[in-house]
């Protein structure tokens, strides 16, 4: 009976799968496609943009931009819904600087999808089905003047159906400054394929190799941020983001962006609003997807440092104690000569 339940499992959640990120041509389930969900709800609001916010989440996209975290330690811990509540799941962050060209962080993520199970006559039998993807990451990231760069590496861990699979992967990201501009890139989930021993015959799953590249761009007097990004997973059509993120008072931020799949004429719409006070922050994100509806929260918390000499940075003379986590624009690094 295990195998029998196993194909019309296998079945049954094919189409939630196919929800999570799609299928490939290799016939793999596409359960690892939870890796590429933004950990950041800012970000999640923003288009999906990694690129222009200087939030610690942002991290699980590109590690370089862990090096322009606000503060000397910082926590965040975020979760929610997509698609009308199908996936489920969120993830936990902490970084800390040691030093002002070293930034170090951990961040934990986990996803799952599932759905009741169903016998040959389609009567439930009050069982559920599900796939759940769980990982951690330890990124470290380097700054030197307008340069930073990132590495993180990861362990992923999977269950479908009663089997367990894992593997391990690494990341790769980069930014430089240019004066009020910035431009990021990276490679994300280089690592083995997830393999089920003991689950369906000869399935394995390749891990979702991803490339961004980001533009931003910050008005400093309006505390006016806009990003945008392509996003090439693999075996997955490229989708272009576009996002703008607005801090009238440092209390309180808006904003919003755009997904638009290059293969696909649907858009996701979508946005967020930030309340801040004495280091803790709160950000909501909604948005609309093909399978419905998307609604996360996050909490953080930081300690800032104190302020750096001029020079050191693109957040140049943070203040001591308690303030606001809201990103305050300050002049990046001098584009060269």
């Amino acid at each position: 009976m295990r195998g029998g339940r196993g194909v019309l499992a296998s079945v049954i959640c094919f189409p939630f799968l196919m929800a999570a990120g799609g299928s490939r041509a290799d016939g793999a389930l596409a359960g690892a496609e939870f890796l590429n969900f933004p950990l950041s709800v800012r970000q999640s609001g923003m288009g999906e943009t990694a690129a222009g916010g200087t939030d610690l989440m942002r991290a699980w996209s590109n590690p370089a931009l862990l090096a322009d975290g606000e503060a000397e330690l910082e926590a965040a811990a975020s979760g929610g819904s997509r698609q009308s509540g199908l996936h489920s799941g969120g993830g936990l962050g902490i970084g800390y600087r040691p030093f002002p060209t070293l930034s170090i962080g951990a961040l934990v993520t986990r996803w799952s999808v599932s759905t009741e199970e169903v016998d040959r006559l389609a009567l439930a039998t009050g069982s559920s089905l599900g796939q759940t993807v769980q990982a951690i990451s330890i990124p470290v990231a380097f700054s030197s003047g307008a340069v930073r760069v990132g590495l993180g590496i990861k362990y992923i861990a999977e269950e479908l159906l009663g089997d367990h699979a894992a593997a391990a992967a690494a990341d790769a990201g980069a930014r430089l400054d240019w004066g009020t501009l910035s431009a990021s890139a990276s490679l994300r989930n280089l690592g083995m394929s997830l393999r089920q021993p003991g689950g369906i015959a000869g399935m394995s799953e390749s891990m979702p190799l991803e490339m961004r590249g980001g533009l931003s761009w910050i008005h400093e007097s309006l505390h006016l941020t806009g990003a945008l990004e392509l996003v090439r997973p693999r075996g997955l059509p490229m989708s272009l983001g576009a996002g703008v993120e607005w801090w009238p008072i440092p209390l309180a931020g808006v904003r919003a962006g755009v997904v638009r799949p290059t293969a696909a004429a649907d858009r996701q719409l979508g946005g967020g609003l930030s309340l801040a006070w004495r280091g803790l922050g709160l950000d909501y994100a909604i948005g609309s997807q093909p399978g419905g509806t998307m609604h996360l929260v996050a909490l953080s918390w930081l300690k800032v440092r104190p302020a750096r000499e001029p020079g050191e940075g693109r957040n140049e003379g943070v203040l001591e104690g308690p303030v606001p986590v809201a990103p305050s624009p300050a002049p990046r690094s001098a584009p060269p000569d």
